[in-house]
């Protein structure tokens, strides 16, 4: 259901935003937020389809992973 509500936003940020198209008016934290968001779903889709068992210290390695990715890429973010 997520990704259809993201969808919708743009429609209707597309809809109220005068100056023209509301995604060419995109500053570098948004490009850089975006970064990490698309790499976290690529590795949740491997997640899925590798069906892994494997884990360290009771967590799966792909959730490991995540956790690895996602922590630099706030902290990215923090000092932007």
């Amino acid at each position: 259901m997520s990704p259809f509500f993201d969808v919708s936003l743009i429609f209707i940020a597309e809809l109220f935003f005068a100056p023209g198209p509301a995604l060419e008016v995109q500053d570098r934290f948004s490009m850089t937020a975006a970064m990490p968001g698309i790499i976290l779903t690529g590795i949740y889709l491997l997640g899925i389809l590798a069906k892994s068992k494997k884990q360290l210290l009771g967590i799966e390695i792909e959730s490991l992973v995540i956790i690895i990715t996602y922590i630099p890429g706030i902290i990215l973010l923090y000092f932007m």
